[in-house]
């Protein structure tokens, strides 16, 4: 099975982006932290379809917003030229998008350990 090219254009796209973000995870969370740390608290309040049409909305119109042609690369096979702009425009989109994400799901989790103490909580009391 083939992958498009504008697949392809997209994987290895993303391979970029996430190295340039770093390999020390330790350092990337507290890097993320303190460059989104101010609108933690709104990107929270959303719900899990609304994350989902972020991601969809970034997806379309950062990473699939490829130049309109293709130029063959030297293998003859018909790829899109990334210019600078566009792994700057990447790299910023996939930082926000990995700090939405852990803010999001360190509020699920603080929520659902909220549950789960309340839940315990309550079968162990006594009338």
């Amino acid at each position: 099975m083939r992958t498009s090219t504008r697949c392809q254009s997209f994987r290895i796209s993303a391979r970029t982006v996430v190295k340039r973000i770093g390999r020390d995870e330790a350092a990337v969370a507290q890097d993320l932290y303190a460059t989104f740390a101010a609108q933690r608290t709104a990107w929270q309040q959303c719900r899990p379809a609304d994350w989902a049409q972020e991601s969809f909305s970034a997806a379309r119109d950062v990473f699939y917003a490829l130049p309109s042609t293709a130029v063959p690369n030297e293998h003859g096979t018909p790829a899109y030229a990334l210019d600078k702009a566009y792994e700057q425009r990447a790299e910023a989109t996939a930082r926000q998008q990995l700090a939405k994400a852990g803010f999001r799901l360190a509020a699920l989790r603080d929520a659902a350990f909220r549950w789960s103490s309340t839940a315990v909580a309550s079968r162990f009391r006594t009338a």
